[in-house]
């Protein structure tokens, strides 16, 4: 009785972790492409679009390459939960001032855009999409299929948000916006 109850136990955990394996996968695909970093935020404050100008995100399977027009200036893998609410990530960096260290994030979907709202503290994923200072998030914005922009796109009703302001967000996590390019 005992054995048939861990059997049943341990399907139960399987079945779960499959469905989430699942959940994973799809979400997965939702990032593979090539994406312009086309807003970022810190501290509350948004850059300059100077500070990202020619900044793309380039996604193939779990790894992210982040460049400057054709200079790689910071790679990670990453891995999702898209069980939580936010959706959660996990950016491990491989190359860079930050390389080995496992950032927490947040991201969402909304068309052809994703957010990601990055903990630089390394701690736990930021609970929503907000910058304020000393909070070290940092809040990037990344467009599918556009050309690497200087601001805000578009008048009133442009934007991710939809509401005329794009929130700007950090190429991987930050180093535009200490250095006026690149990664962390």
């Amino acid at each position: 009785m005992r054995l048939a109850t861990i059997v049943v136990l341990l399907s139960v955990c399987l079945v779960a972790a499959n469905a989430q394996d699942d959940a994973a996968k799809k979400e997965l695909a939702k990032f593979q492409g090539t994406w312009a970093l086309t807003d970022v935020e810190k501290d509350g404050r948004q850059a300059g679009a100077e500070q990202f100008a020619d900044y793309k995100l380039i996604v193939e399977g779990n790894k992210r390459i982040l460049k400057k027009g054709d200079q790689v200036v910071g790679e990670s893998t990453f891995k999702l939960d898209p069980t939580k609410s936010p959706k959660v990530m996990f950016i491990t960096m491989t190359v860079g001032a930050l390389k080995d260290k496992t950032l927490p994030a947040i991201y969402e979907f909304d068309g052809d855009s994703q957010r990601v709202c990055v903990a630089l503290n390394g701690i736990s994923p930021p609970m929503d999409f907000t910058t304020e200072a000393g909070n070290g998030h940092i809040l990037q914005v990344f467009t599918k299929g556009a050309s690497c922009v200087a601001g805000p796109a578009g008048g009133a009703g442009a934007g991710p948000r939809g509401d005329g302001m794009t929130r700007r967000g950090r190429g991987e996590a930050g180093h535009a916006m200490r250095t006026g390019g690149g990664t962390r």
